[in-house]
């Protein structure tokens, strides 16, 4: 298999491309957008669901997970066929999603055991699911009102509705952010004990607004 090396089950993030347009398409917070930026940043990544399957039978792809990063373009259906067919190699999978979606990429990087990147894009098929995923995340910002240097934003920019938030608390820094665009919900966060220089170029990369770190 083509640059495949090796992939902690645990980290086994992604999305399988059945096509790059459609559900896909139509959004810059689009599943296919998050998985053209994690291919751009060197991430391990799936366009085929057999070659997903085939890919947890190769004992080296833990090592390029944890160098690169893994990203899978999956329709949801296919997704859960996956974990249910590989069981424990895949079972991470089904915390980040929701019955409810339609079509996911899932990037996830491992820099260090204490440095772990993580982007969510989904499309729903009722936009009331989309803002209900939305409103989740967005929960989980708001909590960060304690933390004394949080820096916490919600909005509106070029139509996307935003939530984001960098804290830093007992020697970690936290950055996350979640955008709605109509159908669309990205999700990002990264956490980190130096950090979140990967969360903010990824950010600046898609066009997203995000809080700038604090020296």
């Amino acid at each position: 298999m083509k640059r495949i090396t090796k992939m902690a089950s645990a980290l086994l993030c992604g999305t399988i491309a059945l096509s790059m347009t459609g559900c896909f398409g139509g959004s810059k917070i689009s599943p296919a957008k998050l998985y053209s930026y994690a291919k751009s940043d060197g991430a391990v990544v799936f366009d085929d669901y057999d070659e997903l399957l085939d890919a947890t039978e190769d004992e080296e792809i833990g090592d390029a997970v944890r160098e690169d990063g893994v990203a899978i373009m999956l329709s949801v259906d296919d997704l859960m066929d996956a974990i249910e067919e590989k069981g424990a190699d895949l079972n991470s999978f089904r915390q980040f999603t929701d019955n409810n979606m339609d079509e996911v990429t899932i990037y996830a990087k491992n820099i260090s055991s204490s440095n772990q990147l993580l982007g969510i894009a989904a499309y729903f098929e009722d936009e009331d699911d989309a803002e209900d995923f939305y409103d989740e995340y967005t929960a989980q910002i708001k909590a960060y009102d304690l933390y004394d240097d949080a820096q916490i934003d919600y909005g509106t920019e070029k139509g996307i509705e935003y939530s984001y938030v960098v804290a830093s608390q007992y020697g970690y820094t936290i950055g996350m952010g979640v955008y709605l665009d109509g159908n669309y919900v990205l999700m990002l966060m990264q956490y980190s004990s130096s950090d979140v220089e990967e969360l903010l170029d990824m950010c600046d990369s898609l066009g997203l607004p995000m809080a700038e770190e604090e020296d």
